[in-house]
């Protein structure tokens, strides 16, 4: 009899404890997940959060209209000059490219524009197939205190300052490739687009058309980035979304592009030299398309004729 008492006392006291344990895990998940709520805010900003915040803390500190706006990774930060396009037809734009950026980032760019939407909005094209490490992306989406554990720190400690060049990334720095356009036959692991990527891509155009804002596709000369592959993906996509699109990887000798003098990093990232040949053909080609005002005379760009001069 005592030992039926003493089975029974041991059993109501494991019983006990592993009450108390399942409560104790139960307390910790939920005081974790509690934990997480403060930093989904940094979401707001993407992935790339520190690069994408601080480039829309500048952009918002510049007073000035942008009638076209680039988006992209570095790739188009290295491209796309506001400058030319203001000398060349007297169009205001603004580079939002950022080093890394892909279309979760994009997305939190257009987010922020809010009554600064644009009339023309570009979306570098190789920055389509970039993706984040998959278990990284699903760390930060729902586990958001590993991957932005350092938003408010960064956020509060970032100063905003005008940028002369208004986004673009100058260099005149040259530095060749020699392989000619062999690059367009090589193929890689990620020639078609994510799927979330194609969902942030499909937000973003239905996002512009609500604003009336059109959406211009263009990649760039980019040995290390591009192939025949991708481009047939690319055309594919635009064509089924009705979105224009201009790769100038088949474009090199219309606009004289030279491998040997406008690349900066042998064949990845354009210099001035490469910029200004892909900038004039993309201010021909707003000019031919789109109803865009030459403001060079306009008072109230006077900003713009200072920091660029009025060009031709």
């Amino acid at each position: 009899m005592i030992e039926k008492e003493g089975h029974g006392s041991m059993c109501l006291k494991n019983r006990t404890s592993i009450k108390k344990t399942v409560i104790f895990f139960l307390i910790f998940i939920l005081l974790f997940l509690t934990i997480q709520v403060p930093f989904y805010k940094g979401q707001e900003y993407g992935y790339q959060y520190k690069n994408v915040y601080e480039k829309l803390h500048n952009f918002e500190r510049f007073e000035g209209n942008s009638d076209v706006i680039f988006l992209g990774d570095s790739v188009g930060w290295a491209a796309f000059s506001p400058a030319e396009l203001w000398r060349d037809i007297g169009v205001s734009s603004y580079n939002l490219c950022t080093s890394g950026q892909w279309l979760m980032d994009t997305k939190a760019i257009v987010n922020h524009l809010n009554n600064k939407m644009p009339k023309i909005m570009v979306l570098e094209g190789s920055m389509l197939f970039e993706h984040p490490n998959k278990f990284k992306n699903i760390f930060a989406k729902y586990l958001p205190l590993f991957h932005y554990h350092d938003f408010y720190r960064f956020s509060f400690g970032t100063k905003s300052y005008l940028e002369k060049t208004l986004g673009f990334d100058s260099s005149d720095a040259v530095q060749a490739y020699t392989n000619g356009e062999s690059y367009m036959s090589q193929t890689t692991k990620n020639d078609e687009m994510k799927q979330d990527s194609v969902k942030y891509l499909d937000y973003i155009l239905t996002k512009c058309k609500e604003n009336n804002t059109e959406v211009v596709i263009v990649t760039l000369p980019n040995s290390k980035g591009w192939n025949s592959s991708r481009n047939a993906y690319l055309n594919n996509l635009c064509k089924d979304r009705n979105i224009p699109f201009i790769d100038f990887n088949l474009l090199l000798n219309d606009v004289n592009f030279d491998w040997q003098t406008d690349t900066r990093d042998a064949g990845e990232h354009m210099n001035n030299s490469g910029s200004e040949k892909i900038m004039n053909y993309l201010a021909n080609y707003f000019q031919e398309n789109y109803h865009l005002v030459d403001c060079r005379n306009n008072v109230n760009y006077q900003l713009w004729n200072e920091m660029f001069g009025k060009g031709e």
